[in-house]
């Protein structure tokens, strides 16, 4: 049950910040981590950006310019930009509102990401894996032990303080150290 010996099955690789399946850290994986990012960049910024200048030009230049009546209320393209824009932040936040909180669009999203996302089926780096399996494996240990009527070994205890510390941590809102091998570009 302790880092240093003791009965845990498994808990040193639990406690250790390595990633056994080497699936963060994979060479193989760089070419879909860099993929991700670049779709992300892409729509995120770059499609964002372009297409709502795109379609400021577009719908100026195709309608309101070739419509008295409009030209009369966006007398130029600045105009035209700056009460769109005031008039479409507050559109855009209520539609993304509307998305997250009212419809079932999100949830659904949700849904499909928890079903597809293998962290929702192996045990995941960082407070899980670093605290609470720990954490899991010494109480199970502690409670077979005492139901046995034995008692805790002095690096048994040891242990269970030291995850009490790292819980106690992180409930006053620390955050773990990140492990170097972690993996990432």
């Amino acid at each position: 049950m302790s880092e240093n010996g003791g009965d845990g099955a498994g808990s040193d690789s639990l406690r250790s910040n390595e990633v056994r399946d080497g699936s963060h850290s994979s060479k193989r994986s760089v070419p879909f981590r860099s993929w991700f990012y670049f779709r992300t960049g892409y729509s995120q910024y770059f499609v964002f950006i372009f297409g709502a200048a795109n379609t400021l030009t577009l719908t100026y230049y195709l309608a309101v310019d070739n419509y008295p009546a409009l030209q009369s209320v966006f007398s130029s393209f600045t105009l035209y930009v700056a009460l769109v824009t005031l008039a479409g932040f507050p559109i855009m936040i209520l539609a993304g509102y509307l998305h997250m909180r009212r419809t079932s669009a999100f949830r659904s999203e949700v849904e499909i990401n928890v079903e597809s996302n293998p962290y929702m089926y192996k045990l995941p780096p960082g407070v899980h894996r670093e605290v609470l399996a720990p954490l899991l494996y010494e109480v199970l240990g502690a409670l077979k032990k005492a139901d046995a009527g034995e008692k805790l070994t002095p690096d048994e205890v040891k242990a269970m303080r030291n995850l009490d510390e790292k819980l106690e941590f992180l409930t006053g809102g620390g955050i773990l150290k990140r492990p170097e091998n972690f993996g990432g570009l």
